[in-house]
């Protein structure tokens, strides 16, 4: 099993331009945590996740009305808080070796990145869960 059957391919993507605050509305409106940065012709510049976001927030943003928030995430961009430094892995790495650069690494997600050197898609630790559930569907949980 290689991860480009089950990776997610990619339709949404923010530019390391684009304001803060979009990356923190798709991921609320589309229940993601973790975006692929690309800049032109699809190239993976960088990762933003929710916990990005959370740590660019105002202290105590969870108590400021929404506006605020958003407000104070318009300031800033994706390219600001985003991480640069992504371990990536291709289309025909196996299942296996991107299980343990998971578990190795603590990560979370994991950009896919073709031959060319575009963004072919994101595999996370969810769709880790999927193919568990997936192999084992005559197990009740």
């Amino acid at each position: 099993m290689h991860v480009k059957d089950y990776m997610q391919a990619i339709a949404i993507t923010v530019s390391p331009t684009d304001p803060l605050s979009i990356a923190y509305r798709l991921m609320n409106e589309l229940f993601i945590r973790h975006l692929p940065v690309v800049i032109e012709e699809n190239r993976l510049v960088g990762v933003i996740s929710d916990r990005d976001i959370r740590q660019a927030s105002p202290s105590g943003a969870v108590h400021l009305p929404e506006s605020v928030r958003i407000d104070h995430l318009r300031k800033m961009s994706v390219g600001d808080v985003m991480s640069r430094e992504v371990y990536t892995v291709s289309p025909d790495t196996t299942l296996l070796e991107a299980a343990a650069a998971f578990l190795e690494y603590k990560f979370d997600c994991l950009p896919v990145v073709a031959e060319d050197g575009t963004l072919a898609g994101i595999i996370t630790v969810s769709d880790f869960v999927r193919v568990y559930a997936e192999q084992h569907e005559h197990v009740i949980f």
